[in-house]
């Protein structure tokens, strides 16, 4: 194929060093959190440290049975032997298969393009240079190599520590050699063996691999090779199951069962439920298909770092903080995702009837797909689906062709509305990419500048629950200790201690119980709570456990989450010393200080603990005894270094002290604010830091820190909107609070439009209430 400007040889070097040029920028030194990273990255530290394919995250090192194949943990460690405690190798790692799996999608896909492009390419010079747009171009493998490699998802994928790009690289790979095995006459030749060796790599890469061992005997027995098949087949099976053997065995052992041992026990017993999941499942395959083909229409999509990809669509295009929506009503994106969906489904039905493995590997994949989809959620799902991001990118090319050709409009509306469509494409893929691109690349820059501490301010923000929360456990508890958070791979990376799921999503049913047997079996000693849900439960075991009791420790805000993180210590209680405890806070939360500083010193009479201390403490000073209130605040203090919420209600005693002596101590009272928004005490923050700003208008901290409280205080738009105004003027005042100022004024942003949006629905509501 000699033809000059689309020499295939240039072509391909193009897309790749394209791909390159796109991917290179979204490499960086964090720690990946998303989905599976951080327990495949754990999984390669237990391989590279000498205890094997080991969860080293959790109590007691058990055998990895949830995350159960082996390879790419191996390909992990290889590179943190060689060199530790490295981030950008091992992403690196991810970007090398990316570039081979583009590679392996060219080979392939070459030869199902071949006739096409035998017809295409003697016409495509005449065509250009009369200005005709030829259709058949569609078809090419190279627009398909092009567009791959600007594709959001692509991209995503290839700089993260996940397997996807490798199963895709090697899973092609064995349908190319496989192919090729199907038309040689020789029962063993070099195809063979390489078909073998690289689906043995599949497989142990991804499970779903035993899509290809399915379609591979179904192949050939329609090709009635049967010999061919059932050893292809045979030697598959008889390869992975001394795998499935060991899973099984040992999945009572490890954090969860495997994939198998779930499925046969979680849904062979609930048809009903079995059939729900595999239907809604199914209903999100769609808007799947219309992310990997049109990035940018996916509004309500947070498939990528949970981040909207129309914020990285606008974000290429302006340089403010971002509020804004896809301008299209969501029903035009539904039918715009509907489009590619069934243009996607038209061109598999019209390849279907040839038989070939390809079509046959498909079907497939998406049986096995379909038939667990119950077990996944839309965002593991959708890592499943990109396994086929190739294919769906193929069968879309080819589906748009086809149905050029048979319809009956003019070759030159014929022309423009494909030219039309790929270059809507390109822009949905390469404007997102670039958005993404472009806040990459200015943090990597800014980071570079950056002291240790605002580096760590900008990562509070981006991941609030994971940075504050683990270093505050990484400081102030012991290396012992086990920790319950929602994901534990993560929160050990960060605070190098052993931590367990906590699962509150999984037989809702039997969460208590579920909690109760992991805190007593792993001697949990604190739990982080995020979600409202998480809260839920905490609070039902204070209430329902007669020994144990649940005390909040420590609170983070300020995230880019609504919901504030809290780390609740777990502590041994005996049974009358709680109910005597419960006792007092009923009476405390009632203003019988009196009644409750009697049941507290009961509680310090049965056992004595900083619970009744602290209690205690709160008692006296409510009452107006601070003497008596410092004295147990210090109790605890001595029992408890670390109670974060102990030394801040003792910080407000003492500042209080300091400023009635001095009330017109600038320094002083800035203190006090900073001490009451940390017990987040908002409306007494306010009115100190109100009191500061009359006395020194000059303070970017008193600024910044008074933004926080209108943020907290969670009222109506216009307190939002003094938010923001108090940030910029910190901003000003202070560039070195840029980052932190930055996300307050995007979360600002953010609330401030949902509360209009409420108000605005409300007023609709009422309109419609009066007039009827």
């Amino acid at each position: 194929m000699g033809f000059i400007i689309f020499s295939k040889k240039k072509y391909l070097l193009f897309s790749l060093v394209l791909f390159v040029i796109m991917s290179c920028p979204l490499l960086n030194s964090d720690i990946p959190i998303d989905e599976g990273c951080p327990y495949y990255l754990v999984l390669g530290q237990s391989i590279a440290s000498g205890e094997g394919y080991k969860d080293i995250y959790y109590p007691g090192n058990p055998p990895n049975t949830s995350y159960s194949i082996f390879f790419y943990p191996l390909l992990l460690s290889l590179i943190l032997i060689v060199f530790p405690n490295t981030i950008i190798g091992l992403k690196l790692l991810s970007l090398l298969l990316g570039i081979g799996s583009l590679a392996v999608i060219y080979l392939f896909f070459s030869d199902k393009y071949n006739k096409d492009i035998q017809k295409s390419a003697k016409s495509l010079i005449s065509d250009l240079k009369k200005g005709v747009w030829n259709n058949s171009i569609l078809l090419h493998p190279l627009l398909l190599l092009l567009l791959l490699s600007i594709n959001l998802w692509f991209l995503s994928f290839s700089v993260l520590i996940m397997p996807e790009t490798a199963y895709i690289f090697f899973s092609l790979l064995t349908l190319l050699f496989l192919e090729k095995y199907g038309k040689q006459q020789d029962f063993f030749n070099k195809s063979l063996f390489i078909a073998l060796f690289s689906m043995t790599i599949t497989f142990f890469i991804k499970p779903m691999a035993l899509s290809i061992n399915i379609a591979v005997l179904i192949f050939f027995m329609l090709k009635r090779k049967y010999k061919e098949g059932f050893f292809f087949a045979g030697f598959c099976f008889l390869l992975i199951l001394p795998w499935f053997y060991r899973n099984i065995v040992i999945s009572e052992v490890g954090v969860s069962s495997s994939c198998l041992v779930r499925f046969i026990s979680g849904h062979q017993l609930n048809i009903v439920g079995f059939a729900k999941g595999i239907i809604k499942n199914i209903s999100n395959y769609w808007q799947m298909i219309s992310i990997a083909i049109f990035p940018a229409g996916s509004l309500n999509n947070s498939l990528f770092y949970e981040t909207p990809v129309s914020v990285y669509f606008f974000n290429g295009l302006i340089n403010k903080p971002i509020s804004v929506s896809f301008p299209f009503p969501q029903g035009v994106i539904d039918i715009i995702n509907l489009f590619f969906s069934l243009t996607v489904l038209f061109g598999f039905l019209s390849q279907i009837k040839k038989k070939r493995l390809i079509e046959i590997y498909v079907l497939s994949y998406l049986f096995i797909l379909v038939l667990f989809s119950p077990m996944f959620s839309f965002y593991s799902g959708a890592r499943c689906f990109f396994c086929l991001l190739p294919f769906i990118w193929y069968y879309f090319l080819i589906g748009f062709f086809v149905f050029l050709e048979k319809s009956h409009i003019s070759r030159m509306s014929s022309n423009r509305l494909s030219l039309g469509v790929i270059l809507i494409i390109f822009a949905g893929n390469i404007i997102p990419a670039i958005g993404l691109i472009k806040e990459n690349v200015k943090y990597m820059l800014n980071y570079k500048h950056l002291s240790n501490k605002e580096r760590k301010d900008y990562h509070e923000f981006q991941y609030a629950d994971y940075f504050q929360a683990a270093d505050w456990i990484k400081k102030n508890v012991l290396p012992d200790a086990v920790v319950m958070h929602y994901n534990p791979g993560a929160f050990y990376l960060w605070s190098n201690r052993k931590t367990v799921f906590f699962d509150i999503y999984s037989n809702k049913g039997k969460n208590l119980e579920r909690i109760k047997s992991m805190v007593n079996n792993k001697n949990v000693n604190y739990i982080i709570t995020k979600t409202e849900q998480e809260e839920k439960i905490v609070f039902e075991l204070n209430y329902q456990w007669k020994d144990r009791i649940f005390i909040p420790f420590v609170e983070f805000r300020g995230g880019m989450e609504d919901n504030s993180i809290r780390i609740y210590k777990v502590v041994k209680i005996k049974p009358l010393a709680k109910v005597k405890n419960m006792e007092g806070v009923f009476f405390f939360n009632r203003g019988k200080y009196d009644i409750a500083i009697q049941k507290f010193k009961k509680v310090l009479e049965l056992e004595s603990n900083f619970v009744g201390y602290y209690n205690l403490a709160n008692s006296y000073e409510k009452k107006g005894l601070i003497k008596e209130a410092k004295k147990m605040f210090r109790k605890v203090i001595e029992f408890e270094p670390s109670y974060e919420r102990c030394r801040n209600v003792f910080n407000i005693i003492s500042q209080r002290e300091v400023v009635k002596q001095c009330p017109n101590d600038v320094l002083a009272l800035e203190k006090l604010g900073e001490h009451y928004l940390k017990n987040h005490n908002n409306m007494l923050a306010m009115e100190t830091f109100m009191e500061v700003l009359k006395l020194n208008t000059n303070s970017a901290a008193v600024y910044y820190m008074f933004g926080i409280t209108y943020i907290n205080t969670n009222g109506d738009e216009g307190e939002y909107f003094w938010a923001i105004e108090k940030f910029k003027k910190a901003m000003n005042l202070d560039p070195g609070l840029k980052y932190k100022a930055k996300h307050y004024i995007e979360l600002a942003c953010k609330k401030q439009k949902e509360k209009m949006a409420y108000a605005l629905k409300n007023k609709v509501l009422l309109k419609d209430a009066a007039e009827f």
